[in-house]
């Protein structure tokens, strides 16, 4: 602004340390919310809306409200009303929407993550990360999309990479995963995670590969904290020198997990491969071996040919007799079955009577066909007679000195309704007059109906029960 005189000197408190451990080395001090107010009214007027939307991206979001704020009350002053010199302010209120919207979604997608709604808050996440593109709809793919960058973005990808985990889609949160180191190469929490969703899609040299880069990022940090690895500038906020001693151990406990399960893995693919190789020398030697009982036959018979012709000239020799010629007659549908028609002609010959009608061999064929459908139909007489022999009817039970209701139905005194009509439909149809024609049959099924009317109803059947208490 052209009012604000240029800054000759630097007080205490421009800078502060990192918020987040206040034991971070003086490589990692950031500028203070008042330095921030100060500074953004000495930048250049190009880099203006970039410093204010880098602010949001490092989750700075107080310093990117306040820094807003001195703009606009700085704007509003009427020397300076509506523009900044000549570089108009209308990407203000737009920047100050997507800091609204960025900080209400994310603690949405947070609250919905704790309380254990996975898809929704997932879903919020990836919406946050639409705001900078300014499309409506994230590409599932998380390697398609453009990312902003920053530690904002990292975070929601990593979020996601969560979310997707607890949904067992272990190959959409690798890939989450992936976005997320990205942004930050070094960001511990991305990398374990990713290392896990290999290890349960049985990536087994991928999972070990990440846990050997986490846990020697952790050792190095932990030799030597005060070098430039264990500050790790490309990731302030989620370094190895920030491992706890129980995520290390856990961490060492799933890298021997992932490598036994290599081992198994190599183990099993080597017998799976051996059983393959084996199969294919069994067939080999099978083919060999038929191969060779070929290669016999031929040379027992070289005159005989393979295939159809070969076949056939058999089927001829069989039909051929002694002297040469074929005694298999053709039938009417151009076969070779042999007809019984010369049989027959040789015994109308003896009875000295053929046929009467249009021809000789009709009235034989008509014949035969009468001489068949009679045997038929003998046969399915004595089939019949034989059933009828077989098939007794159940004599009724003696119930002349049964009383209860129960024993007539046969069931027990706790029955349900349901059983009892069950049992009464089968006693009818074992005992009704029309199927069982032994003697007593009717009386039987006379006491079985009485039965039922009795203890089918539940007023009967409570009555029939009292009394005979």
């Amino acid at each position: 602004f052209p009012d604000i005189k240029a800054a000759t000197s630097l007080k205490p408190d421009f800078f502060e340390r990192n918020p987040d451990n206040a034991a971070d080395p003086v490589a990692l001090r950031i500028l203070s919310p008042k330095a921030v107010c100060d500074a953004v009214m000495r930048l250049p007027n190009g880099i203006l809306p970039l410093y204010l939307r880098s602010l949001r991206l490092e989750e700075r979001y107080t310093e990117a409200a306040k820094a807003g704020a001195s703009i606009e009350m700085h704007v509003n002053n009427s020397k300076h009303r509506g523009t900044r010199g000549i570089v108009p302010l209308a990407w203000l209120s737009n920047e100050r929407d997507k800091l609204r919207r960025t900080m209400s979604w994310k603690e949405r997608g947070d609250t919905l993550f704790r309380n254990g709604d996975y898809e929704r808050a997932a879903t919020k996440y990836a919406a946050c990360l639409t705001i900078d593109g300014d499309v409506s709809q994230y590409n599932q793919n998380a390697l398609e999309n453009d990312d902003a960058g920053g530690r904002l973005h990292a975070v929601l990808h990593c979020n996601r990479a969560a979310c997707l985990m607890a949904l067992k889609r272990y190959r959409e949160a690798v890939k989450e995963c992936t976005a997320s180191l990205r942004i930050h190469t070094h960001y511990m929490k991305a990398m374990l995670r990713r290392g896990r969703c290999f290890a349960r899609i049985r990536q087994y040299e991928e999972a070990v590969a990440e846990y050997e880069r986490y846990i020697r990022l952790v050792d190095e940090a932990r030799k030597s904290p005060n070098s430039a690895g264990s500050s790790n500038a490309a990731c302030t906020f989620d370094r190895p020198i920030d491992i706890t001693d129980a995520e290390y151990l856990k961490a060492k406990q799933e890298l021997a997990d992932a490598r036994k399960s290599t081992d198994a893995a190599a183990n099993n693919a080597r017998k799976q491969n051996q059983s393959q190789k084996k199969a294919k020398q069994q067939q080999s030697c099978k083919d060999s071996n038929i191969g060779k009982a070929a290669a016999k036959s031929t040379a027992k018979h070289p005159q005989e040919g393979p295939g159809r012709d070969n076949a056939y000239a058999h089927k001829q020799q069989e039909q051929a007799g002694p002297g040469g010629a074929n005694q298999r007659d053709r039938d009417g549908f151009g076969g070779t079955a042999r007809k019984k028609t010369a049989t027959k002609k040789k015994e109308f010959s003896r009875g000295g009577n053929m046929p009467e009608g249009p021809s000789g061999n009709d009235g034989i064929q008509n014949q035969q066909n009468q001489q068949q459908q009679h045997q038929k139909q003998e046969k399915r007489q004595r089939q019949h007679q034989k059933q009828q022999q077989q098939r007794k009817p159940t004599p009724p039970p003696n119930l002349e000195n049964v009383h209860c209701h129960y024993e007539v139905l046969g069931i027990a005194r706790t029955a349900l309704i349901s059983d009892i009509k069950k049992a009464y439909h089968k006693m009818c149809l074992k005992y009704h007059p029309d199927k069982n024609i032994e003697e007593g049959a009717a009386d039987t099924f006379h006491r079985i109906k009485l039965a039922y009317e009795v203890l089918g109803d539940e007023k009967k059947r409570t009555y029939y029960d009292s009394r005979r208490r």
